[in-house]
C-alpha cells in the first residue's frame, strides 16, 4: 500500500507549517510517486486569517496512477476548512489574480489528483479566459480527477470567455478520462461573453455531477459530449444563468436534478426558484421553507459509479435534498406532526411558529419533535 507523505501548508506560517503557499509545495514536491509508491498529500491550514495569494497554480512534473496520486485537501477535523460558503478568518482559501490571459486557478497537466473541501477564488484582473480548475487535454487516457466540497468563485470584470469554473480541455484525440464532480458549489461565472460556464465537459471526458449548486453562470452545467463520451448529472441545482441552465445532451441515467427554466434533464427534476438561506451574500444552504430542492433528490448512498452519503459541509444525508447542501433542522427545534392531509407546523424552542412542513404521518396522533442537537439521531418526543 501506497505511503501518504503529508506536508502543511499555511499563509501564515504557522507551527508546523512546511509550505506557506500552495505553488510552493507544489514546486517542491514534484516527483514520480509511482517508483516512491506514495500519494502525495497537501494539507492547507490558515493559522491567521491570511488568504493564499497566487496567479495561477500548474500541476505538472509528476508521475501518478490510481493508488499513488495527488491529493491537495483540508482534513474536516481541524478547523480551517469552510463551513459550506466562502469565508475569510482562519479558513484556508486559495485567491488568484491573474496576470494574463489563460490562466486559470489551478491548472492541471498530470493524472489522478483529488481536490477535497477547497476555497478558491478567480480574479480574472481584467484578463480573457480566467477559469477556476482547468484539467488540461495533456492528461492521459483513463486518468481520474475528484473535485468533492470545494467552493470555486469568480471575481471578474470585463470580459472573460471561455470563463468556466470546471473546465475539461477539449482532447482532439478523444479517449475517456473521468471527472467526478459532487457536493461543490460555483457561482458567478456569468461574464457578459458566452461560452462561460459552471462545470463544463467536452471532447474525450466523461464527467459525472452528483449533488452540486451551480448559480449566476452563463451556461450552469454543460454537456460537450461525443458518442463515446458522457456527462451524468444527478441531484444538481442550477439557477440564474444567463444563457441556460443545463446544455447539451446528458447521459441517460440523469436525473433528479433541478432548475428555474426547465432545461434540466430527466424526468424526475424540479422547476422552481429554490430558496436558499441568503441568496444575496452567496449563503446557498438551502432554507427550510424551500419547497423545490428539499426531498427531492435521489439516494445516491449506493450508486454504482460514485456512491456518495456526506454533503458539502460534511453533514451525513439522510431526507437527500437536492444541491450541495443537505439540510439540517436547526438545534432548539419543534417539529410538530399531524395526520395525512393536514400540513404540520415548524415550532420554534419558544412555541412561535416559523413555517409548514410537508404533510407526513403519524397516525391520529399529534407529536412534538424536539431536536437536540446538529449532527445526531437523538430526539425527544412529547405528546401535546
Amino acid at each position: 500500500m501506497a505511503t501518504e507523505v503529508v506536508h502543511v501548508v499555511d499563509p501564515d506560517n504557522g507551527s508546523g507549517a512546511d509550505y506557506t503557499t500552495i505553488t510552493a509545495w507544489e514546486a517542491a514536491q514534484q516527483r514520480d510517486l509511482t517508483s516512491a509508491d506514495e500519494i502525495a498529500v497537501a494539507k492547507c491550514r490558515c493559522t491567521g486569517s491570511t488568504g493564499d495569494a497566487i496567479s495561477i497554480m500548474y500541476i505538472s512534473g509528476w508521475t501518478t496512477d490510481a493508488t499513488r496520486y495527488i491529493k491537495i485537501w483540508t482534513d474536516p477535523t481541524e478547523s480551517y476548512r469552510h463551513s459550506g460558503k466562502w469565508s475569510t478568518g482562519n479558513v484556508y482559501r486559495i485567491e488568484a489574480t491573474k496576470t494574463s490571459s489563460s490562466q486559470a486557478i489551478i491548472d492541471v497537466q498530470e493524472d489522478f489528483v483529488q481536490f477535497v473541501g477547497l476555497l478558491m477564488q478567480s480574479d480574472n484582473g481584467g484578463q480573457l479566459h480566467a477559469k477556476g480548475i482547468n484539467f488540461q487535454n495533456s492528461v492521459a487516457d483513463g486518468s481520474e480527477f475528484l473535485v468533492d466540497s470545494c467552493i470555486i468563485r469568480a471575481l471578474h470584470s470585463g470580459a472573460s470567455s471561455y470563463a468556466n469554473g470546471i473546465d475539461c480541455t477539449y482532447v482532439s484525440t478523444g479517449g475517456n478520462r473521468t471527472l467526478k464532480v459532487q457536493n461543490t458549489l460555483v457561482y458567478d461565472f456569468s461574464e457578459s461573453n458566452a461560452d462561460c460556464g459552471g462545470i463544463v465537459q467536452t471532447y474525450g471526458w466523461n464527467v459525472l455531477s452528483y449533488n452540486n449548486t451551480v448559480h449566476n453562470c452563463w451556461d450552469g452545467i454543460y454537456c460537450g459530449n461525443n458518442a463515446s463520451n458522457y456527462h451524468v448529472v444527478k441531484n444538481c441545482i442550477v439557477q440564474d444563468c444567463t444563457e441556460t441552465c443545463y446544455g447539451g445532451t446528458f447521459h441517460a441515467d440523469s436525473d433528479y436534478n433541478c432548475s428555474d427554466d426547465g432545461t434540466h434533464p430527466g424526468s424526475n427534476g424540479q422547476t422552481g426558484e429554490v430558496t436558499f438561506v441568503d441568496e444575496a451574500n452567496d449563503d446557498f444552504h438551502l432554507n427550510s421553507t424551500d419547497s423545490v430542492a428539499l426531498g427531492n433528490g435521489l439516494d445516491l448512498s449506493s450508486d454504482a459509479s460514485n456512491p456518495i452519503s456526506v454533503d458539502i459541509d460534511g453533514d451525513a444525508r439522510t431526507s437527500w435534498d437536492i444541491g450541495a447542501d443537505e439540510f439540517l433542522m436547526a438545534a432548539g427545534t419543534f417539529y410538530e406532526m399531524w395526520e395525512l392531509g393536514q400540513a404540520p407546523q415548524i415550532y420554534n424552542s419558544e412555541g412561535g411558529v416559523d413555517g409548514a412542513m410537508a404533510e407526513g404521518s403519524l397516525g391520529d396522533q399529534k407529536v412534538k419533535i424536539f431536536v437536540e442537537t446538529l449532527n445526531t439521531s437523538e430526539q425527544t418526543y412529547e405528546d401535546s
